[in-house]
């Protein structure tokens, strides 16, 4: 009986995929990067915070219900109109966002795969939100590149989640500007 649920406990341990391990914020951004890197757009969805999912799906909405609808929603999120924008799930919505844009740069998606990506710690940026600073090493076609990045993560229900990085936000603004929606 033992056995049985050491077995039981290590399957469902396993099973738990980028979520398990989330106690510190450089936890949750590793799993981030793990996920990214081996293309598991679900399992980065997974590590978004709610409301950063939700301030995605509001980056986009007016631009695939405006003029640009067609093109931005299927390049970006595989719909045809902002009805079906609408009907993806928040993490669905997400996970497409990042293999679409994957796949529209291939070089880039080939770097990443095999890129080092190292959490190298964090700064508290108020009560429940720090900033982790991500040291990734990469060969893009047969150059070496070494960036640091800032992600900023807040806490969800106890658990570190990530946000959304300004310079997205800062593009959807300007996308939103260029198309001439709200």
């Amino acid at each position: 009986m033992r056995r049985s649920l050491s077995i039981f406990a290590l399957l469902f341990a396993a099973s738990q995929g980028p979520l398990a391990a989330q106690s510190t914020p450089e936890a949750v951004a590793q799993a981030y990067a793990n996920a990214i890197k081996a293309s598991d757009w679900a399992g980065a969805a997974r590590v978004m915070h709610p409301d950063a999912l939700k301030q995605l799906r509001g980056i986009f909405a007016p631009l695939v219900s405006g003029p640009a609808a067609a093109e931005v929603g299927g390049g970006l999120f595989g719909v045809a109109t902002a009805a079906e924008f609408a009907s993806l799930s928040d993490t669905v919505m997400f996970a497409t966002f990042l293999r679409n844009m994957m796949a529209q740069a291939p070089a880039v998606a080939t770097a990443i795969a095999g890129a080092t990506i190292t959490s190298i710690g964090h700064v508290n940026g108020g009560a429940d939100t720090v900033f982790v600073v991500n040291r990734t090493e990469m060969s893009m076609e047969g150059v070496g590149v070494t960036q640091f990045e800032v992600l900023p993560f807040a806490l969800y229900h106890g658990e570190w989640r990530a946000l959304l990085k300004a310079d997205l936000t800062n593009m959807g603004a300007m996308l939103r500007r260029a198309t001439g929606t709200p």
